[in-house]
């Protein structure tokens, strides 16, 4: 009899990790270290774009993360934050937006619209 509780996927909760803790704690940990995406032009794809807040000023921020497609370091991220609290700032980030073909009426409408920026391919500059 089939039991529709135990098909294999399971919960969080049903994950039992301490199986793994002795292994875990005698494991070193592989030092990584990744230079960072030289200056450049890049092609990228938009990943990720959140409304949030700058952590020391508080303001409204649109954090973008940023996958290198190509020409070099492919697979790689980049990010971009567009912190709103000045006009020249707002600029910015309308003239972001525009290139990302999101044309808006009002900037409140931003939250409603931010799922049709994932996945714009871009050219961008990294300075």
């Amino acid at each position: 009899m089939y039991d529709d509780k135990h098909d294999g996927a399971g919960s969080a909760e049903d994950i039992d990790l301490a199986q793994f803790d002795e292994d875990y704690a005698e494991t070193e940990v592989e030092e990584r270290e990744f230079e960072p995406v030289p200056d450049g032009k890049y092609q990228v794809n938009v990943e990720r774009v959140e409304l949030t807040r700058a952590k020391t000023s508080g303001n409204p921020m649109l954090k973008w993360t940023l996958r290198v497609l190509a020409p070099r370091f492919e697979g790689r991220l980049m990010w971009r934050n567009n912190v709103m609290a000045t006009k020249e700032n707002l600029r910015w980030l309308k003239t972001d937006l525009h290139t990302c073909g999101l044309e808006l009426a009002k900037l409140s409408d931003l939250p409603n619209h931010l799922e049709r920026l994932i996945d714009v391919k871009l050219e961008v500059t990294k300075r």
